[in-house]
This record gives structure tokens, sequence and C-alpha cells, in this order.
């Protein structure tokens, strides 16, 4: 089997080769072989790097973090190098407000579900400082869009369907919070979430057919957690039987 050059060199590599040198830097330093401190100072490189193996690969994605991630590393190594006396850290909070507030008023604009859609058709959540659960049984489902400030939102849709070619999206946005997504067994779901100091999480089961219903998920993940995983097996029996 032919391997993607352009999907082997990506951040993951980077990111392990960077903890193998970090290692084998301590390792000589422990011998008095090098200064340690004279070469760990040049660790935003890694940030740079991966910015630009999202930007080159097969599938940029998230462009705009990609070109942020570069920015920011180029920054933290000029001050460490002594070229800017700008305290990185002292910036990195308001940086965050602005993609977080940027994050909001763009993906309001850019709504997940057709123009149209019938509204029981589509899935809608927000939750801060609480929780909410919502379901949807849609037999065509067509998208939505969960937002968790502090809060955390689950959806169901075990019950609801996908017409043939439809391709529903469901964005999320989520800080300092959680989302759960709960879909049918024989779905796939295809998910571009970044998670900036946060997590996301695929626990779906392999479906049984490669060309059955597809959910795409969308969205970022700031100090929080979006997860997806599939209906139980006794759900999917009960509604066999029904």
């Amino acid at each position: 089997m032919a391997l993607d050059k352009r999907s082997i060199f990506g951040p993951r590599l980077i990111l392990g080769l960077a903890v193998i040198l970090v290692g084998l830097i301590l390792t000589l330093d422990n011998f008095d072989l090098l200064e340690a401190d004279d070469i760990l100072i040049y660790w935003p490189v890694v940030l740079v790097a991966i910015g630009l193996t999202r930007i080159f690969s097969s599938n940029p994605s998230n462009l705009v973090f990609a070109v942020t991630l570069i920015g920011v590393g180029a920054w933290i190594l000029m001050f460490n190098l002594g070229i800017t006396d700008l305290e990185p850290w002292e910036f990195f909070w308001p940086i965050v407000l602005i993609v977080v507030g940027g994050s909001l008023a763009f993906g309001s604009m850019r709504p997940a579900a057709p123009a149209g859609a019938d509204p029981g058709s589509t899935l809608n959540a927000f939750a801060m400082l609480g929780g909410v659960e919502r379901q949807n049984n849609s037999p065509n489902f067509q998208g939505g869009e969960l937002t968790a400030f502090m809060g955390g939102c689950e959806a169901d849709l075990t019950r609801a369907k996908i017409s043939a070619d439809g391709r529903p999206v469901i964005r999320v946005f989520v800080l300092w919070g959680g989302v759960e997504i709960r879909v049918p067994r024989d779905w796939s779901v295809d998910s571009r979430v970044l998670p900036l100091m946060g997590a996301y999480e695929d626990k779906t089961e392999p479906p049984l057919a490669s060309h059955g219903p597809r959910l795409m998920i969308r969205g970022v993940a700031i100090m929080g957690g979006v997860e997806v995983k599939s209906a139980p097996v006794d759900h999917v029996a009960s509604d066999t039987e029904t």
C-alpha cells in the first residue's frame, strides 16, 4: 500500500520528534556535553513547523489557526532571542478572547442548516453555566449548532435519519465546557473539530456500509471537549423490534 507522505509528515510526527529531541538534549546536558538552556530557547520552532504542515497538507483546514500558530511561535522565538521585549504571555488571554469572539461572530453568519430548512429537522442548543439536553427524531435531519460556554450540551440523534443525498453539518463551539453527540450506529462521522487545550473524541462504531449516512461535524473546542459516540446495541435492538 502506498503511503501519502503529506499525511505522514504532520503535527503528530513533529511533536514526536520534538519530544525525542528534547530528551536527547537533556541527556547530553546531564553528561555536561552541552548546555540545554542554550538550545531549548528555540522550542517555538515546533509551533511554526506544525503551522506550516497544516497549511501545506493535502487538506488545509483551519487555515486561520495554522497562521496564528506560526505567528505565535515566531513571536515567542523572537522574545526568547531578545529581538523583541514584548512579553507574549501578557497578550495570551486577550488574544484568546479575540479568537473566541471572532469564532462566535463568524459562526453566526454561517448557518449549519440549509436556508428554509424545517425547524423540526434541525438541532440547536446553547448552554451557559448549565446543561442542556436535546433530541431530534427527524426523518430528514439537516444539521444544527451546539454551543457550550462553561456548560454542557447533550444531543441525541439516535432515532434521526439522513436522506440519501444529505450531508448535514453540526457546528460546535465549546469554551470551558463539553458537548456530547449520540448518533445511530449506521452513521459515519466526518469531523474537523479543532481542540485548543481541549479534546475531541470520536467513539462511533465503524458503519457496515461505506456509502451510508454521513454526518459532518465542524467547530472548535477551547479548554473543553467534544465527544461523538454511537447508539448502544440495546437501543438499536429496541428500534428493530418496533
